[in-house]
């Protein structure tokens, strides 16, 4: 489906949704929307959705990237998350661009992601520069039973990390997907309330460099070279 298209049939599958998969009945929140393109979903914020995050540093370890920060992510807008099989019926695979300072290797992921519809998964990613979008993947795990889309700003799902080696000054890709086991899952990737960063987008024809923009909420842990 074209992009052109995709936006024209945005209004009629918004308004079906609640009919869909009853979520403001399941979680007691309004249901979600998307923006016109698609790339953005949003839920009406809740009173019980702020708090204070503190990410857990392993003993030796280090921040090596971090937009979520003391106060937490935007529980209620993200980047939208789907699977060709979703009810969105297009793929969204968004990726944020990451340049370390240092050489090393991560060893820990805690990224913000909610579950909005289909099978409650996503894959969490890590890939190689490929001349300003991602290249090869060079790491990923599957991310199960997320919380709810816009109950929270402090949750995250957590991965360990093995075989990632960082160069200094080489950017490389964090990227939240959808992979054979969420075929029809939709999520969000909670945007950053203190960071921005140059974002990519997959709609399964390959990725594009959509420039920079709100960073998707995710900490890496890791150690570097002094």
């Amino acid at each position: 489906m074209s992009r052109l298209a995709f936006k024209g049939m945005m209004m009629f599958k918004t308004m079906m949704l609640t009919a869909a998969f009853g979520f403001a009945a399941t979680a007691a929140l309004a249901a979600p929307t998307l923006s016109k393109d698609g790339a953005v979903t949003s839920v009406a914020k809740q009173p019980f959705t702020s708090g204070f995050y503190h990410v857990h540093v392993p003993k030796g370890g280090t921040v090596i990237f971090d937009s979520i920060g003391s106060g937490g992510y935007n529980c209620c807008s993200g980047w939208t998350v789907s699977a060709a099989g979703s009810v969105i019926g297009e793929q969204f695979w968004p990726a944020i661009q990451i340049t370390p300072t240092s050489s090393g290797k991560v060893t820990e992921i805690e990224a913000g992601v909610g579950y909005v519809t289909g099978t409650n998964s996503a894959e969490l990613a890590i890939y190689a520069d490929a001349s300003g979008v991602p290249g090869k993947m060079i790491w990923s795990a599957d991310a199960d039973n997320l919380p709810v889309f816009g109950s929270t700003s402090t949750s995250t799902v957590t991965a360990k990390v093995t075989k990632v080696k960082l160069k200094a000054n080489t950017p490389f890709w964090v990227a939240v997907q959808t992979d054979a086991n969420s075929p029809d899952t939709w999520d969000a990737w909670n945007q950053s309330e203190t960071t921005d960063a140059t974002l990519a987008e997959n709609d399964g024809s390959g990725w594009t460099n959509e420039g920079n923009t709100t960073a998707g909420a995710v900490t890496l842990l890791g150690k570097l070279k002094k």
